[in-house]
């Protein structure tokens, strides 16, 4: 399975795939962004993104164990293609960054997707559930760096333009460590 962001010229590709509109059920319901699958098998379906969402500077979306998780606006969509299922959650500002358990080098079996955002870090696990939030980590970005021996460790924004902060939180249970 593959996904990512469709604009522009890519949108005729994608004018004939199944589309799926996700968003809050108020507010504003005009599309800001487009997100296309492809399923193994070939089968094509376009994920249209609410103005609801929110906006950000920020946007990214990764397959993991046969789940789409798509970053965007204030929110991150976990989204089950078997089942055309969607949950999503509100993250406390905007935003920005997805982190698999590959790109980070540790084991999908703790993990599947780490979620940053303007102020706090989510754990996803491999069936696509929420494990934990950890949250007043910065107040301008929060970046996972790296997971080793049971800690994730990261920076988060406090003072920008370059207040970076190291942080460390526990991978089972997200709770600061104070070292």
């Amino acid at each position: 399975m593959q996904a990512a962001y469709i604009s522009g010229d890519e949108l005729i590709d994608w004018c004939d795939a199944d589309a799926l509109l996700v968003g809050l059920p108020q507010g504003d319901a005009s599309v800001s962004a487009r997100v296309g699958v492809v399923l193994d098998g070939g089968s094509r379906l376009r994920i249209d993104l609410q103005a609801s969402a929110g906006r950000s500077c920020f946007h990214e979306v990764r397959c993991v164990n046969g789940i789409v998780y798509i970053g965007f606006g204030e929110y991150v969509f976990v989204f089950w293609p078997d089942s055309r299922e969607f949950d999503a959650h509100h993250l406390l500002g905007y935003f920005g960054h997805l982190c698999t358990a590959a790109e980070l080098e540790a084991s999908e079996q703790d993990f599947a997707v780490l979620v940053g955002s303007a102020s706090e870090l989510l754990c996803f696990s491999r069936d696509g559930a929420l494990q934990w939030r950890a949250s007043n980590l910065g107040i301008d970005g929060v970046i996972p760096h790296s997971v080793q021996e049971g800690v994730v460790t990261g920076a988060g924004e406090w003072d920008p333009p370059d207040g970076w902060e190291q942080f460390k939180v526990s991978l089972s249970t997200g709770d600061k460590i104070v070292s």
